[in-house]
């Protein structure tokens, strides 16, 4: 296939076997109504996952608002949330470092991610019980990763 760009982020591949008495012209005006169509269809399922994307981002902005008071009037939840957390970010890096998208339980890097960053900001919070070990990992930093979906 011969690869004709769309526009910076996209690559549509163009028709390679075409009728034969099709001009130039004809398949190339063919391929930018395809794109066209691709385009329109693609563009309400952008949008839907913006929703999403936004919606979780304010889910975690609850999570972040909320838990910390919750944290700090119950140790006891702290001290079970800790070590699962502690757990979720060290399996995040390890996937992350080795460019994997999934742990072998089938765990995605994204589900691992949220309670990563809520386990380091709560670590340089000082919300977890004295004596763990989040100082360190809280260290190591906390950058959230924003779905890359190229806009048309």
């Amino acid at each position: 296939m011969i690869w004709a760009p769309i526009n910076p982020r996209h690559e549509v591949p163009m028709m390679t076997n075409q009728p034969a008495d099709l001009s130039p012209e004809t398949a190339a005006w063919v391929h930018a109504q395809i794109a066209i169509s691709i385009a329109r269809a693609v563009a309400p399922l952008r949008e839907e996952l913006d929703k999403v994307d936004d919606w979780a981002g304010g889910l975690f902005v609850v999570f972040l608002n909320v838990l910390p008071h919750l944290l700090r009037t119950q140790p006891e939840l702290a001290a079970k949330l800790e070590p699962q957390w502690r757990k979720a970010a060290q399996r995040f890096d390890a996937l992350q470092a080795r460019g994997a998208r999934h742990a072998p339980d089938g765990e995605s890097l994204e589900t691992l991610e949220a309670r990563k960053m809520l386990y380091r900001i709560f670590a340089l919070m000082e919300l977890w019980p004295t004596g763990s070990k989040t100082k360190t990992l809280a260290a190591q930093g906390s950058r959230p990763r924003r779905a890359s979906i190229p806009r048309g």
